[in-house]
């Protein structure tokens, strides 16, 4: 990583304002704080000070638990493919009927604009 040593020293943590220290062999820029502890990717030798972006390295571990967790409950599992799934479709299609309904009104109104446009053009030209 070639990060200029001037910004290093202005740059915090956007989710708690400690400084950030390099760790090169990750090319992260680390949260001082180890109650935040957020690692941040630095790419390209930009870091990317996101908090969406950053990595967590105390969830990660968590994240491992709760993921294998998750894998084995039936109910979870369950329910996406059972009526939330089929719920949404739903929804999604409802939703693009109205969407084709407003289409074909939007062209009705368009078209009658249109002749009335079209009788204006005439008469400016």
């Amino acid at each position: 990583m070639n990060l200029d040593s001037a910004l290093l020293e202005i740059l915090a943590c956007p989710a708690c304002k400690s400084p950030l220290a390099v760790d090169d062999p990750a090319s992260e820029l680390v949260c001082t704080n180890p109650e935040c502890a957020l690692a941040y990717p630095v790419r390209d030798d930009i870091p990317v000070l996101l908090v969406d972006e950053a990595r967590d390295p105390k969830a990660v571990a968590g994240d491992d638990a709760a993921a294998a967790g998750s894998d084995s409950d039936e109910p979870a599992g369950a329910a996406e493919p059972g009526g939330s799934g089929s719920g949404d479709a739903t929804a999604a299609g409802d939703a693009a009927a109205e969407g084709d309904a407003g289409t074909s009104a939007a062209g009705d109104q368009a078209g009658s604009g249109d002749r009335g446009g079209n009788s204006d053009r005439s008469t400016n030209a």
